[in-house]
């Protein structure tokens, strides 16, 4: 039984779904990840419907989105088109769309002002050219959800596991 010292027990579900499809067990939920998703995405979905989505309707305490950087994947893609090979996005057939610096932060601090959040946005890798970047978005505390629409639960549980707190 792993505890550290905890004051308080950590519950963490694993949950498997269509990003387009709510599930009320995330709204207010404490922290929801989504990194490298974005590149998948079309474009007019990420800029009109995903923060809606994960402002509006999750509303977690904390988002952490990650995604490629356009302007390391061009320069990967000039050093690798010299070697005979394709591109990353090309590669895999898949990206649909990566943001540059500018565009990334400029989304992260539209989106945050909008749904009340205050938003960090870091390289993930060299600073000079980080192959990813990154935005911690952290939910002001606000009493009522911006969008109240239920839905039920329509994600499946995929694992969870709970470390109880220090008992003494």
């Amino acid at each position: 039984e792993l505890t550290d010292g905890r004051a308080a027990s950590l519950h963490a579900v694993l949950l498997q779904g269509d990003l387009w499809t709510p599930d009320d067990r995330l709204r207010g939920t404490d922290v929801v990840t989504m990194l490298e998703v974005v590149e998948y995405l079309d474009p007019e979905e990420v800029y009109q419907r995903l923060p809606l989505v994960l402002f509006g309707d999750w509303r977690p305490g904390m988002l952490i989105l990650s995604t490629p950087n356009r302007e390391s994947s061009n320069k990967t893609a000039r050093s690798s088109l010299t070697n005979g090979s394709e591109d990353r996005a090309s590669k895999s057939g898949h990206n649909k769309y990566e943001w540059d610096q500018v565009q990334f932060a400029h989304w992260c601090l539209s989106a945050a002002t909008v749904f009340h959040y205050s938003v960090e946005i870091l390289p993930v890798g060299s600073q000079d050219s980080p192959k990813s970047i990154m935005a911690i978005f952290k939910r002001y505390d606000l009493e009522e959800p911006l969008i109240d629409c239920p839905t039920g639960i329509l994600y499946e549980s995929v694992y969870q596991v709970e470390y109880k707190a220090a008992s003494g």
